[in-house]
This record gives structure tokens, sequence and C-alpha cells, in this order.
């Protein structure tokens, strides 16, 4: 899981540009059923509402210009592949209005 966008290091300004990017090992394909998204520090299961609002693939979760409030945000993005390796990434970021 490689996040392109947001930046963990800037600040951004709303709207925000999703862009996570999924690589599954080699001779593997992405499992997309296994995907789950969790937001904030009690873990929230967003990852339905995030398949309604943005695109995703096998390559990845693309949402441009996701209206987030100001503030600091934490999600985390896990997801396995047709050989059952299972991997996850969390990341932050901050957004002002």
């Amino acid at each position: 899981i490689n996040i392109v966008t947001p930046s963990a290091k800037n600040t951004v300004k709303a709207p925000v540009d999703i862009d996570v990017r999924f690589e599954p090992g080699p001779g593997a394909m992405v499992v997309l059923d296994t995907l789950r998204i969790r937001y904030g520090m009690i873990g929230l299961d967003v990852t339905d509402r995030i398949r309604k609002a943005a695109t995703v693939t096998e390559q990845g979760i693309r949402a441009p210009g996701a209206q987030l409030p100001a503030g600091s945000h934490s999600m985390s993005v896990e997801i396995a592949d047709s050989a059952g390796r299972k991997t996850k990434q969390s990341f932050k970021f901050k957004v002002t209005a």
C-alpha cells in the first residue's frame, strides 16, 4: 500500500485529493473483498462509505475532491492479495478550510 496523497508532511487544503495505490506480491492479484478502511483513533469502519464515494480498483483508491472538515485525520487501509498476504498502512494528515 502506497499513500500518494495526502501528504503527512504538509497541511492540505479542503477539498482533499486522496490517492492510495495497491501493489500485490509477485504472482498475485489484489483481492478487493478483503479491503478494510478505518477512520480515527477508534478505527471506525468506513469501507462502504469510501466504496460509494471513491473509485476503488485493484490498482488502488482515488477520491479526488473529498470534502473533509478542517482538523487532524487518521486512516488505516488493509488489504490482502490472492496468495493470502495481508498488509496494512496507517496515515495521518491535517486539513485546513
